[in-house]
């Protein structure tokens, strides 16, 4: 975080990245990421789609955050995949930009063959 706040402090422009990990860590969050933000971004890729109380602690903490912040936009990077459970529970106010992650990206563009060993090769598809 402090590398951040230097690159701000210097001109640089930098995208606040959300994160949290249980409801200590919210207060840090709040502390470090300054309100009405124009843009903050979160990593939702790790998300668990059958974790239900998995579910409700990301829900949560993404509540807590976002609703604390108040930021204009919020990229939810990995999210195109939750987005069917995940959207619901967000807080209003926010214009939500769902991102693809990379690896779901990389895998749709690839064959998977497996050789008479039984080792998967990778092919970019033609």
């Amino acid at each position: 975080a402090w590398v951040a706040r230097y690159w701000q402090e210097v001109g640089i422009p930098v995208i606040p990245n959300v994160t949290f990990t249980t409801k200590d860590s919210y207060a840090w969050v709040k502390a470090v990421i300054p309100k009405y933000c124009h843009v903050v971004s979160t990593q939702v890729r790790t998300m668990s789609r059958n974790d239900k109380e998995g579910q409700k602690l990301d829900i949560a903490g993404l509540q807590n955050t976002l609703g604390a912040l108040e930021p204009a936009n919020v990229l939810l990077y990995g999210g195109t995949y939750h987005r069917e459970w995940l959207e619901p529970n967000l807080p209003q106010g926010p214009m939500y930009h769902w991102l693809p992650a990379w690896t779901n990206l990389r895998r749709e563009t690839q064959v998977m063959q497996r050789n008479r060993y039984g080792d998967k090769a990778v092919m970019d598809r033609a």
